[in-house]
């Protein structure tokens, strides 16, 4: 489940990425996350398509289109090294509406 990104839902880590939580109970829009094809141009071509294991795909929340993301930055914690995973659209360059081409970390 993941919710429009705000103060209070931002992650406590960096502050930049919104939470996510998965829950077993797929009963609403807001726990229901797609798997889209990397490519903007092949996404309707690959839709209701088989994933196979090799593929690269997008994990892309249903309610809020924003993507699974993850920085390879670490952080130091009482568990160890962890890296911090959340929805948000990483862009290569900064704009208002985010619509910049992905970054590998969108993978």
């Amino acid at each position: 489940m993941s919710e429009f990104k705000s103060p209070a839902s931002a992650s406590r880590v960096t502050g930049q990425l919104q939470h996510v939580y998965f829950s077993p109970d797929c009963g609403s829009a807001e726990t229901m996350w797609c798997a889209d094809y990397f490519d903007h141009d092949y996404q309707e071509d690959y839709r209701d398509q088989p994933i196979h294991a090799v593929d690269v795909i997008l994990l892309r929340h249903n309610m809020t289109n924003a993507p699974l993301a993850s920085w390879k930055k670490t952080y130091y914690n009482d568990f160890g090294v962890q890296n911090e995973i959340g929805c948000g659209r990483l862009t290569m360059y900064a704009s208002k509406r985010k619509a910049g081409p992905y970054v590998n970390e969108n993978f």
